[in-house]
This record gives C-alpha cells, sequence and structure tokens, in this order.
C-alpha cells in the first residue's frame, strides 16, 4: 500500500491512499500538526505537535496513538537521516528524544540557550549558549546528556544556527560585539573557523538563516536583503549564490546539489555553489 499524509497551515492533516485515492482524517487526534515523517519502516507515521506531543498513525486505520505527552512549545526539532528517532527542543530549553520504534522516549533539561539540534544515525546533539561560551552535548540510546566539545563567545549573541546532519560541525551566526559575523566549530575538538559579515558586504542586511551541507564543509546564509551565499568554511572562501527578496530560511537539499529558500511568497531553488 502506498500512502502519503499531507499537512495545511492550519495544523489539521489528512492520509491519503495513493492507490485507490482514499482520504482519511485522524482518529483521535485534535492537535496542531507541526512537523511528520514516517517511520523507518515504513509502517507508521509520527506526527509532532507543535505543544511538543508526540503522535504515531496507522496507515491502514488513521487512528492516533499518542507516544510522548506534551512537554511545551516546540522550538527546533530533527529527525535522524534513518527515521529512526525525533529529538526536539521547547522554548523552556527542555530537550526530548523519541525512539519510533519502540516508541520509548527521554527528557532532558539543558543549560543555556538551545541553539541548534540534530538527530544523526549514532545520537543526538544539542547545542546551547551557556554564558560566554557554546557547549556541544551528545545523546546515545538510553544515555545521558554528555559535554562533547566546547567554545569561548564571550560577548557574542547567536541567533541563527544549524548542525550538520553528521553531526561534525555546528553554525552559528550573530552579534560579537558590535559586528555581525559566523562561526562554524568542530563538534569533536571545538576547532573553530571564524567569517566577518563584512566579507560579505551585507552593508547594513541582518543575517536571518544559516544552513550545513550533510557533510559540514559548505553553510548556506541567508540576509534580510534576501541575498544568498556558500561558505566553504575550510578554505574560507565565499561564493554568492543568488537573491529571494522577503525570503526567511534556508537549508540544503538532502544531496547537498540545491538551495532551497523559503518565505511568504513561497519556495526558490537554486544550484549550490561545489
Amino acid at each position: 500500500m502506498k500512502n502519503a499524509v499531507t499537512t495545511a497551515p492550519d495544523g489539521s492533516w489528512l492520509l491519503w491512499n495513493l492507490e485507490s485515492g482514499q482520504v482519511r482524517t485522524p482518529q483521535g487526534w485534535f492537535g496542531h500538526a507541526l512537523a511528520g515523517a514516517w517511520s523507518s519502516d515504513g509502517r507508521a507515521f509520527v506526527i509532532l505537535d507543535q505543544n511538543g506531543a508526540a503522535s504515531l498513525i496507522d496507515p491502514a486505520t488513521a487512528i492516533v496513538r499518542t507516544v510522548s505527552q506534551a512537554a511545551g512549545p516546540v522550538a527546533l526539532y530533527s529527525f535522524s537521516p534513518d527515521r529512526r528517532r525525533l529529538s526536539y527542543t521547547t522554548s523552556s530549553g527542555l530537550v526530548v528524544t523519541l525512539d519510533l520504534a519502540t516508541a520509548e522516549s527521554q527528557a532532558f533539561q539543558a543549560q543555556g540557550k538551545v541553539i541548534a539540534i540534530v538527530s544523526t544515525a549514532q545520537h543526538t546533539l544539542v547545542a546551547a549558549q551557556l554564558g560566554g561560551k557554546v557547549v556541544i552535548w551528545s545523546i546515545a540510546a538510553k544515555g545521558k546528556l554528555a559535554p562533547v566539545a566546547e567554545r569561548n563567545t564571550i560577548g557574542a549573541s547567536l541567533l541563527a544556527a544549524d548542525i550538520s546532519s553528521n553531526g561534525n560541525r555546528l553554525l552559528a551566526a550573530g552579534y560579537f560585539g558590535p559586528k555581525q559575523g559566523l562561526i562554524a566549530m568542530n563538534s569533536a575538538n571545538g576547532k573553530a573557523f571564524i567569517l566577518s559579515a563584512d566579507a560579505l558586504a551585507i552593508a547594513g542586511a541582518k543575517i536571518v538563516s544559516v544552513a550545513l551541507d550533510a557533510s559540514g564543509e559548505r553553510a548556506a546564509i541567508l540576509a534580510s536583503d534576501g541575498r544568498l551565499w556558500v561558505w566553504f568554511i575550510d578554505g574560507n572562501d565565499q561564493a554568492p549564490a543568488g537573491r529571494v527578496p522577503e525570503a526567511t530560511s534556508i537549508t540544503f537539499s538532502v544531496d547537498g546539489a540545491h538551495i532551497i529558500v523559503s518565505g511568504a511568497s513561497g519556495a526558490s531553488v537554486f544550484t549550490a555553489p561545489e
């Protein structure tokens, strides 16, 4: 059976059978869908509610089973590449990891301001700004929140961040004193590269969104005036990638070949410089 799930801006969703054309509405679910993904075996669809509850949907019946209770408004979330784990953090800094096969969950209270989260194939990584430093924590299956790397960022105010899907690198943008800039930090040893916004000739615009490709070697940068750049971190080279007025978010495609930019007017796709 081939199934698909569609979600609407109002938080509602429908389950479609692509072979018969039958459409089902959820049974026993009354939340507001924020994100969703199929489990690795395709036997269930997981819906993350904006209030932090996670539910599994049986595609044969559209019956909903809540497996993680509401933890608070969701700030950030990430599905692992193999769709075996969902990790998310709430506005209060609570970090939740959910095993989609067993429906077992763990919750941890992070220290500081959480700026990024990613579920890799092996574990979950959480980055937070704590005092005058950035700390990256790792959560293994049925494990504890353990620090793995940190970097002093005294005087910095970090506003946008991302962690590569392989977990190798953290990227964060913000203000370092009076000037804007970016920091790319290795999650294994804390080694960092710094890029001043002056190198991008932003001239008054603000960095509003950043993204890393899967390898953590390229960073996509979006400014408030819609201009896009790619930063080749290890070589410290930058290349313009286009412009989308009123855009608000940026990401790489799974294969890293394209940059996807979205905003009020929809989504645009650009070939990513290599």
